[in-house]
């Protein structure tokens, strides 16, 4: 039988590492690495990886992330999320099963101090925003990309549906707050 067949017949062994290399995450949220494996086991699914896959996510600082920001895209402040695809893919190919029977997709990080930050301010909650960071990651590893409005809807329709089994609002939709009235 071959592998990818025994792969399809049992549950998909998808292995999903969790580094912490930013002291708040430890502190304020140390339930973060189950949430991130959740998610991006998932993703993978919402995604239909049908192979085997491994995926590194770092929960780091704003200043480490930062840092990464300006070395490989030329933008010296923190982000939310970095992806870092281990090689190119075209959006909804399956991976490539290595020597190993895994295909190692590449590494997401995630700020801390930006995930809170813009949670508060769009008025959602740290993890539901966390959720999206995680699965947007995890897209661009497969390829996805929002550069072009064809392949940004593509990627956001993924997110929303994926979003919606976690039981999240699309984050795409704006929020309506209700006006106040004088008087």
């Amino acid at each position: 039988m071959p592998s990818g067949e025994l792969a399809r017949r049992r549950k998909l062994l998808h292995d999903i590492d969790v580094s912490i290399l930013g002291r708040r995450w430890q502190i304020e949220w140390p339930g973060a690495p189950a949430v991130a494996r959740l998610v991006a086991r998932l993703a993978l699914a919402t995604a239909r990886v049908q192979t085997p896959a491994e995926i590194s996510i770092v929960l780091a600082s704003n200043h480490r992330i930062r840092r990464l920001n300006a070395k490989h895209r030329g933008v010296d402040r923190p982000t939310n999320v970095l992806a870092f695809p281990l090689c190119r893919r075209r959006p909804g190919a399956q991976p490539t099963i290595g020597g190993a029977g895994i295909d190692h997709l590449g590494d997401v990080v995630i700020a801390y101090e930006t995930v809170v930050r813009e949670a508060a301010r769009q008025g959602k909650s740290r993890r539901d925003h966390f959720s999206h960071l995680v699965a947007h990651g995890v897209l661009h590893l497969l390829g996805y990309d929002h550069t072009a409005e064809r392949s940004a809807k593509t990627m956001e329709r993924l997110e929303v549906k994926l979003l919606k089994k976690l039981r999240i609002k699309n984050p795409y939709r704006p929020v309506l707050r209700p006006v106040r009235r004088a008087g």
